[in-house]
């Protein structure tokens, strides 16, 4: 008796005779670290790609190291998920053009059907690599580095074509449309689903909030932190009155919030005064309900140690890094009271000399108050960080803030 061909070796040649025998051995064989596998890889994709700076060019920094485990760790549970999600969505339109699978049939299809797409990205990953590193140059080189990841992927998307069609048995065109517009779906529902309920990125583009957030780190926004309003919306809909499953900020939080003059910008912020709250700053110390903040200071906190930096300690115990870049003489170091209306918090931002924050009115171009509703959630951590351009040199990643947790 002939021995069976491994799926291993032909799914490249035979996609759907590979997964019509997987199915019937084993649908679960091998299908979440295959899913595993393929996300992690379009995660280092994206993380390679030209607007994140290629740092897989510079991996033998040490620094890089902790950017690179956790995208693959995050790449890899996205894997997993987006196969539950796609599988569920595929099989549900593949009833419109009668299709016979199961969910799981159609998972195993789409695991199974992955390999030659992360083949083909790890091929991409690889010719960036070594391209950046001074390997491999010339026509020859650029073309292999170009065509070889492009043949992969496009492999990949007809065995997952064929496999589909298999396990919903129906006909190639068919199992075409329903991957299509389940790709499309897959990807608009997960996208707008954590963005709306979970964590939404944003970025640091300015030094207010020097030096808890530097200009160019990319952090994550808990969006569950204080409930949801409409500005949690995308668009900010007005679909929403108040705030659904509304949680009280604390002093101290790092917020991301709705500007009241101007909705459609985002501004950061640390929350110093809460309702009912008298705050003051005179001589660039800050007062909260008559009573000095105390602080002490930090040599080297910022990141080119030359600001003079200090640690503030609020009331209720947060403890935070401040900079005071033009001492306590500023513009805004020495002002009125500011007495906090209910319902709304007064923010300033860690950098105090370089911040156009509650101190400012609106109608002077400021923020003044921030109402609760604005709020749209906490700052969780820093999940990506690029150091600035300077002199006309490529952007450098700073690996040692990735996963930093912001306090």
């Amino acid at each position: 008796m002939k021995a069976s061909i491994s799926p291993w070796r032909s799914l490249w040649l035979s996609p759907g005779d590979t997964i019509a025998r997987v199915v019937a051995e084993n649908p679960r064989r091998n299908v979440l670290a295959l899913a595993a596998v393929s996300g992690a890889v379009e995660a280092l994709c994206l993380l390679d790609g030209e607007l994140l700076g290629a740092p897989l060019a510079s991996l033998p920094q040490a620094s890089n190291v902790p950017v690179l485990v956790l995208v693959t760790v995050a790449g890899a549970l996205g894997g997993v998920v987006n196969l539950y999600l796609s599988g569920f969505l595929i099989n549900l339109a593949a009833r419109l053009f009668d299709g016979e699978g199961s969910p799981l049939t159609t998972r195993a299809a789409l695991a199974w059907s992955s390999p030659p797409s992360a083949l083909g990205g790890a091929l991409a990953l690889l010719f960036r690599a070594l391209g950046a590193w001074g390997i491999g140059a010339g026509d020859t080189f650029s073309v292999l580095a170009s065509a070889a990841p492009l043949t992969f992927e496009l492999w990949g998307w007809v065995a997952a074509v064929a496999m589909v069609a298999r396990v919903q048995r129906f006909s190639w065109p068919n199992a075409l449309v329903a991957l299509s517009l389940v790709e499309i779906v897959a990807a608009v529902v997960l996208a707008l689903t954590v963005r709306t309920f979970l964590f939404q990125p944003f970025n640091a583009p300015s030094r207010s909030m020097e030096p808890t957030l530097l200009v160019g780190d990319y952090f994550f926004v808990n969006k569950f932190a204080y409930g949801y309003s409409r500005f949690s919306l995308p668009l900010a809909a007005p679909i929403i009155s108040g705030r659904l499953f509304a949680a009280e900020p604390k002093r101290g939080d790092v917020v991301v919030f709705a500007l009241p003059r101007d909705p459609q910008t985002a501004y950061v912020k640390r929350i110093i005064g809460l309702p009912g709250d008298r705050v003051q700053l005179i001589a660039g110390r800050l007062y909260i309900n008559g009573e000095i903040v105390p602080r002490r200071a930090v040599s080297g906190a910022s990141e080119d140690g030359a600001v003079p930096t200090y640690e503030e300690t609020l009331p209720g115990g947060v403890v935070h890094s401040i900079a005071e870049e033009f001492g306590d003489a500023a513009f805004l170091d020495n002002t009125e009271v500011f007495e906090v209306p209910p319902g709304s918090y007064f923010v300033l931002g860690d950098n105090r000399d370089n911040s156009m924050d509650s101190r400012v009115s609106p109608e002077k171009k400021g923020i003044g108050y921030v109402p609760f509703e604005n709020l749209i959630g906490r700052v969780a951590w820093v999940f990506f960080s690029l150091q600035p351009a300077e002199d006309g040199k490529r952007r450098s990643v700073r690996g040692e803030r990735a996963g930093r947790l912001v306090r």
